[in-house]
């Protein structure tokens, strides 16, 4: 008949520790390798994407997400908030009246 005095309970404990850790470490190995995954495609993700000019990237930030927030769209793509949200006011009135006597003197000497 076997032993089940208090020498015994520290083995029997410590077999379903060694499991939990073993189990552990194999899936730390797993997210390890994971990480190492996404960092690569998230590298050839974002040189393909600098490649892109400014306002394409900003185009790529509106399209809609359901887990992506604007503030990580715009990391992933390499664009400020501000570029983001800006929009372009154009030339007021007093400006295109001015460029409008201007230019025809620009043009008879354009020095």
């Amino acid at each position: 008949m076997e032993s089940t005095g208090p020498d015994r309970y520290a083995e029997v404990f410590s077999r379903g520790a060694e499991k939990k850790v073993k189990s552990h470490a194999q899936e730390i190995k797993k997210l390890h390798a994971k990480i190492g995954q996404l960092a690569v495609e998230q590298d050839f993700f974002g040189q393909g994407l600098r490649a892109l000019n400014q306002a394409r990237r900003k185009g790529l930030a509106d399209l809609d997400h359901p887990r992506l927030s604007i503030v990580k769209k715009c990391t992933l793509l390499g664009i400020c908030r501000s570029t983001y949200y800006y929009q372009p006011k154009g030339e007021s009135a007093e400006n295109l009246a001015l460029m409008r006597v201007m230019q025809p003197k620009y043009l008879q000497s354009p020095f």
